[in-house]
């Protein structure tokens, strides 16, 4: 079945993920027809329900839907409580950290993306995000806003919470063939139990993306392969 939509309606997040997760999944099952057999797998954000999917712990019917669900609370959320996201170039967590504290006052702002050493993505009310990128400035920081929805995995996104669990408690979760690499510990996660746990606080947690990478290193793996629409996780990694 097909349907014809605008192009501007992949710019809501409501879309977006749906969207991203079949765009993941096709490219993990394509390399997986041509032999790829991996010992671990670790996903940015969305795209741990990927990974899920892709280590069988998750049904590609399960995951569709709660991302759909996901997707559409994250995007009420976004209209209820406004914020965004900054990426800052060249600062790793701990800097990035004390600089969201300088800014927050009594705003929502975290390090809600802790990309690679030298990247980190800022997340919260747009008024203590503008006060961030004035402080950045003044220190010859690079910091470029994302056109996203929302301030996601920061506080902002709670309202998100209650309709997202409820999705998760319909799903069945089995342990994954391989190891995966959660996004709330950067720790590699193989109880059903604590999966369903930690994916019920996902949308609220930062994304430890560099103890995700260091997991699968410490499981002695040497070579990354990317399924998905870009390249961005190859660079960070």
């Amino acid at each position: 079945q097909t349907c014809a939509l605008p192009i501007s309606m992949l710019a809501t997040t409501a879309f977006a993920q749906p969207a991203l997760l079949a765009c993941e999944v096709a490219a993990y099952r394509t390399l997986a027809s041509a032999g790829l057999r991996p010992i671990a797998a670790a996903g940015h954000s969305l795209g741990e329900f990927s990974a899920l999917v892709a280590a069988e712990s998750l049904t590609l019917t399960d995951a569709a839907r709660i991302v759909a669900v996901r997707g559409e609370a994250m995007q009420v959320a976004s209209d209820a409580r406004p914020g965004g996201m900054t990426a800052l170039l060249g600062v790793g967590p701990l800097d990035a950290g004390e600089l969201c504290d300088v800014a927050r006052g009594d705003d929502v702002l975290i390090v809600a993306n802790e990309n690679s050493p030298q990247q980190v993505v800022a997340s919260g009310s747009l008024d203590a995000l503008g006060r961030l990128e004035a402080i950045c400035s003044e220190r010859r920081i690079r910091a470029v806003r994302l056109n996203v929805a929302g301030a996601f995995h920061s506080p902002l996104m709670e309202p998100a919470i209650a309709a997202l669990r409820a999705a998760i408690a319909g799903a069945e979760i089995s342990a994954p063939t391989f190891p995966v690499a959660s996004n709330v510990t950067g720790a590699l996660v193989r109880d059903p139990d604590e999966i369903r746990d930690l994916l019920g606080r996902h949308v609220v947690s930062p994304v430890r993306w560099v103890a995700c990478v260091e997991a699968l290193v410490g499981l002695g793996v040497d070579t990354l392969v990317e399924a998905g629409p870009g390249d961005v996780l190859t660079k960070l990694a």
